[in-house]
């Protein structure tokens, strides 16, 4: 397995690591959607190459019909494929519906990795944060701000803020509740710069009022 440490995965890639990963992945074994998770962390070439070897098709469907170990290191590897990758986005607007049941999910890993890879992927397109919202995604994402951890807390405010580009009552009627308020002003005001600036991308859509 290879660690997230970033001389390890280079050296891993250097030596070639990137079809053999692939092929475990198409074997659907858990552990190489780590691998690709933890690659892909590295250039936009290291991503191209893995997608050149259908990783992200070979992700959607660990994603769909992995079991728990499984969806989490496949949202945590779709997570860093779509980074800052559009068009790797829009392939993978499929993972929509599995990426919202994640939020719910009892391994919080799974969730903040989740929400993660959720926001990216609705980043991408109305259809997508549509398709989203229409399966709960602002309810679920409303609760998991009082169980994610505070390294995870920007996560999902980046879904709940691109879920607001196209459809920002809908997100404002899901944190509207007090608690959910509080939360969001504990955060911004206690929490991380990061977490702060993000609550700030929030407000700038939902209403800078809002809170």
């Amino acid at each position: 397995m290879l660690t997230a440490e970033p001389h390890f995965c280079c050296t891993a890639w250097a030596s070639g690591a990137g079809p053999p990963v692939v092929a475990l992945l198409k074997e659907g074994i858990a552990e190489a959607a780590l691998c690709i998770m933890n690659l892909s962390m590295r250039t936009s070439e290291v991503k191209r190459v893995l997608v050149s070897h259908n990783s992200l098709e070979l992700l959607a469907n660990l994603l769909a019909n992995g079991d728990m170990l499984a969806k989490e290191y496949a949202a945590g590897a779709l997570l860093n494929m779509t980074a800052g990758q559009k068009e790797y986005a829009q392939a993978v607007q499929s993972c929509v519906p599995d990426l919202v049941n994640l939020l719910v999910s009892d391994s919080m890993q799974a969730a903040e990795w989740g929400a993660a890879a959720l926001a990216n992927v609705t980043r991408a397109g109305a259809e997508a944060q549509r398709d989203a919202t229409e399966r709960g995604a602002v309810p679920m994402l409303a609760e998991l701000l009082h169980k994610v951890r505070a390294n995870a807390q920007q996560f999902v405010i980046l879904a709940l803020t691109s879920l607001a580009e196209n459809q920002p009552k809908v997100v404002a009627e899901g944190l509207s509740a007090s608690k959910e308020k509080a939360k969001l002003r504990e955060m911004r005001d206690r929490g991380s710069e990061e977490v702060a600036d993000c609550i700030k991308l929030l407000l700038n859509t939902i209403g800078e009022d809002f809170l």
